[in-house]
This record gives C-alpha cells, sequence and structure tokens, in this order.
C-alpha cells in the first residue's frame, strides 16, 4: 500500500508539473523579418503558414509577433503544420506536440483598424473574433468547450499585413488519463489504508 500510495505522489508531481498553465510571450525570440520556420515554445509548437514577424517597437518592453500572407509566394513555410489555407493564407498553427491543451486568453495590439479583433478557430470546432484595443496592449479571454481538450488552435490575420500582433497567449496542458487514474488509485489506496488503521 506505500508503494501504491509513494507511486500515486510521484504521478501527482509530475500531473502537476505537465497540467501548468503557462504564459508564453515572445521576449528574446530572435526570429529575423519574415521568418518562414515553425518553432516551440514551452512544448507547445507555432507554425506560420507563410512567414511571422516580429515587433519591439509598439510597447517597450514587449515583444511581439504578427503574421500575413504578403508576398506569400516568396516566403512561405514549407514544413506548415496545419490545414490547407484555402482562401486564408494568413494562418498560424499552434498545437501541443499530440497533447490536449486548454485556450484560456491572449493578450495583443490591435493595429489595422480602430475595430480590430483577433480571429481564432480551434480542432473543436470553436471560431471567435476576440476584440482588441487600438494602439494599446489589451487581453481577451476564450469562453466554452470549444476551447477545452483541444488538439491546435489556428489564428488567422490579416492579408496584407498584420491587423493585429500577439503579444502573449495563455494556454493549459490537459493531464493524461492515465496519470489521472494512477493518483485516483493512491488516494483510493491511502483512504483504505486510513481506514483499517486501529
Amino acid at each position: 500500500m506505500k508503494t501504491l500510495f509513494a507511486a500515486g505522489l510521484l504521478a501527482l508531481s509530475g500531473l502537476n508539473a505537465q497540467a501548468g498553465t503557462v504564459t508564453i510571450d515572445f521576449n528574446g525570440l530572435g526570429l529575423g523579418p519574415l521568418h518562414t520556420g515553425n518553432f516551440v515554445i514551452d512544448g507547445y509548437r507555432f507554425s506560420p503558414q507563410c512567414h511571422v514577424d516580429t515587433n519591439s517597437t509598439l510597447a517597450p518592453g514587449h515583444d511581439m509577433i504578427g503574421w500575413d500572407g504578403d508576398v506569400c509566394d516568396t516566403t512561405s513555410n514549407p514544413n506548415y503544420l496545419g490545414q490547407p489555407a484555402g482562401n486564408i493564407p494568413a494562418k498560424f498553427y499552434i498545437d501541443h506536440g499530440g497533447a490536449l491543451f486548454d485556450v484560456l486568453s491572449i493578450v495583443g495590439w490591435g493595429y489595422d483598424t480602430p475595430n480590430t479583433s483577433a480571429w481564432f478557430t480551434s480542432s473543436k470546432g470553436g471560431s471567435v473574433f476576440l476584440p482588441l484595443g487600438y494602439g494599446q496592449l489589451s487581453s481577451a479571454a476564450f469562453n466554452g468547450d470549444e476551447w477545452k481538450d483541444v488538439e491546435w488552435i489556428v489564428a488567422i490575420n490579416g492579408g496584407g499585413g498584420p491587423m493585429y500582433w500577439l503579444d502573449s497567449i495563455t494556454l493549459s496542458a490537459v493531464p493524461e488519463p492515465g496519470a489521472l487514474a494512477l493518483v485516483a488509485l493512491a488516494l483510493a489506496g491511502a483512504a483504505a489504508a486510513r481506514r483499517r488503521r486501529p
């Protein structure tokens, strides 16, 4: 029983590490202009369909990323991980390497028009326009089951230039079912051991 309890504690500690919520910013990412490759931050994969740019001049101390479909014929990403573009070339695909995750919020900079919004879709059928303040950093939250336990999300931006710049995105890994089962088993064993004590 002690072994089972210890295994449960070990799984629980791993679960806490795996299920942690992370806010990913792009400070110090160091991508060059019109970067056309995929990259990984905190276990999350980022894949621009065409290219991604960085901007450190809009808000002091904030490195933001933007992407679009401009000059896509010469700067397309040959290793794009997402779905075919169709008539929307300015896609930015994000996943967790096959693991499920929740999408919580973004912080972005409205850039192109006073009514800027960031368009996101998810593997569970989610599709939302999140309003962003024009010429300022502002946050927006994802609500609904279509943003929980997702395999991937796609952020869509402007066609001839970024309509918004992404400052950060907050995501949360979903624990694997096997780890949850092991923790439940260990806790049940600990409860049984307590009941047997004189």
